[in-house]
C-alpha cells in the first residue's frame, strides 16, 4: 500500500548522504500507479523498522505494510534530524520567552525534538499568521468580557482564575511535509489561500486528511509527561482532530481513564478549517472508536464546517475562540488542559486573551504553555 506524492517533486535517483554505516539498498514498490525501482543511500538504523517513510530531495515516498504499526520518520538527510527522530527530551518549552511577536525562540540546530527545518517553518508560519490577523483587523477587537492571562511562573492573580495548560499537538505528517517542502525551496502558504495549486501545497494533499502524529510527534508528546505528572487538571479539552487528541492522551496518559478527570472533545478548539485537507476531521464515530474515554457529545458526526472552497476567516476564528473561553468560564473545573493547534491557539492568544507578548508567539509542535486566566466583565 503506497502513496506517492506525484507532482510535488520529480522522482528519480538520489545519491544520498555519506553517513558512516550507510549503504546502497535497492527499493522496489509495486502494485501501485507506477513501479518505482531505484537505489537510495539509507542509514541501516532506518531499514530495521517498518513501516518505512523515505523522503529525499528528489522523492517523497510513503510505504506501509498491511498491519497497523507506527511510522518511522526521518524528515531530512542530516545527522541532526536523524537524532531528532530517535531521541527524546525531558521538558518542552513552557512559554518563558522573549522573542519577536509571531516568531519563535531560537533553539539549537541539534535540538532532539525540533530540527532546523521545523524551527524555520514555525518562524515563517508565525509571521504569516500575524500579518494575516493584522490585515483583517482582528488584533484589537473590543469584547464585553476582557480575558487576561499571565504566566504560571508569575504570582497568582488576586481575583478568581483558571489555570490552563495549552498544548499544540506534536508533529503530524502534514507538518513533516511542510518542513520538507520549505527545505527544498518551495513556498508553502499556511493561511489557506483557496487559489493555490493543490499540488504545490502539502497541506492540501488528499492523503493527509486528519493526519496522525509522526514518530517524532509522539516523542514530543511523551516529552511532556514529566511536567504533566506534576499538574492536577480535572478537565482535558481536546480538538477532535486526531493529532491533537493523540498528543493530549500521550502527554497525560496517567489521567486517561481517571474517573476524576473529564475528557471532552470540542470543535471550538479545532484547527482553522477549510481548504487545507489536513484540517478536515474524520467522522466523530471513528474518533470515538479510537478514544472511547473521550466525550464526543459536543461534536457532530460529519465535518460540515470544512469546505475545499473557503478557509475560515480570522474574525470567525477569533469569535470561536472567544466562545470557547466563555464556555470554559462556566465549567466547574479550575485547572484545565487544552489540546489544540497552532493557528487556533495563535488566534486565541493574540485576538481574545490579553497577555504578555512572550505568551502569544507561535507554538512549536509538542509545546505546552501554562497560564492563569481571569475574566473581567465590562461595565
Amino acid at each position: 500500500r503506497m502513496a506517492s506524492l506525484s507532482g510535488a517533486l520529480p522522482l528519480g535517483a538520489y545519491p544520498g548522504p555519506t553517513w558512516p554505516g550507510a549503504y546502497m539498498a535497492p527499493t522496489t514498490f509495486s502494485s501501485c500507479s507506477a513501479t518505482l525501482s531505484t537505489f537510495h543511500s539509507v542509514p541501516a538504523m532506518y531499514l530495521e523498522a517498518t513501516p518505512l517513510v523515505y523522503t529525499g530531495p528528489s522523492a517523497a515516498i510513503w510505504a506501509t505494510p498491511f498491519v497497523s504499526t507506527p511510522f518511522v520518520s526521518f524528515p531530512t538527510p542530516t545527522p541532526a534530524v536523524a537524532e531528532a527522530a530517535t531521541e527524546g527530551e525531558t521538558v518542552a518549552a513552557d512559554g518563558d520567552r522573549s522573542v519577536e511577536k509571531g516568531s519563535v525562540e531560537e533553539e539549537s540546530p541539534s535540538s532532539p525534538l525540533h530540527s532546523e527545518d521545523a524551527l524555520r517553518t514555525a518562524k515563517i508560519e508565525g509571521q504569516q499568521h500575524l500579518e494575516h490577523l493584522r490585515k483583517h483587523n482582528v488584533l484589537d477587537i473590543v469584547r464585553p468580557i476582557i480575558i487576561r492571562a499571565t504566566s504560571i511562573k508569575d504570582p497568582p492573580p488576586s481575583k478568581p482564575y483558571k489555570t490552563l495548560h495549552i498544548i499544540r499537538h506534536g508533529q503530524g505528517y502534514h507538518n513533516l511535509l511542510g518542513d520538507l517542502f520549505r527545505n527544498w525551496g518551495k513556498k508553502v502558504d499556511a493561511t489557506g489561500n483557496p487559489n493555490q495549486d493543490p499540488k504545490g501545497n502539502p497541506y492540501m494533499f488528499p492523503e493527509v486528511l486528519d493526519p496522525p502524529l509522526t514518530e517524532l510527534g509522539r516523542q514530543q508528546a511523551k516529552a511532556l509527561q514529566p511536567r504533566a505528572h506534576a499538574l492536577n487538571p480535572t478537565l482535558v479539552v481536546v480538538s477532535p482532530l486526531l493529532r491533537a487528541t493523540q498528543t493530549a492522551v500521550i502527554a497525560f496518559q496517567h489521567l486517561y481513564g481517571n474517573a476524576n478527570v473529564r475528557w471532552v472533545a470540542a470543535d471550538l478548539v479545532r484547527e482553522t478549517f477549510g481548504v487545507h485537507v489536513c484540517d478536515k476531521r474524520r467522522p466523530a464515530s471513528e474518533a470515538k472508536a479510537d478514544f472511547p474515554l473521550v466525550d464526543y457529545s459536543m461534536v457532530e458526526e460529519e465535518d460540515t464546517q470544512w469546505t475545499s472552497q473557503e478557509r475560515e476567516g480570522p474574525r470567525s476564528n477569533s469569535d470561536r475562540c472567544y466562545e470557547f473561553m466563555l464556555w470554559l468560564r462556566n465549567q466547574p473545573e479550575d485547572e484545565v488542559v487544552i489540546g489544540a493547534h497552532s493557528s487556533v491557539v495563535f488566534s486565541l492568544m493574540n485576538t481574545v486573551i490579553k497577555c504578555p507578548e512572550e505568551l502569544s508567539t507561535w507554538f512549536l509542535t509538542g509545546e505546552m504553555r501554562s497560564v492563569r486566566v481571569t475574566y473581567e466583565d465590562q461595565a
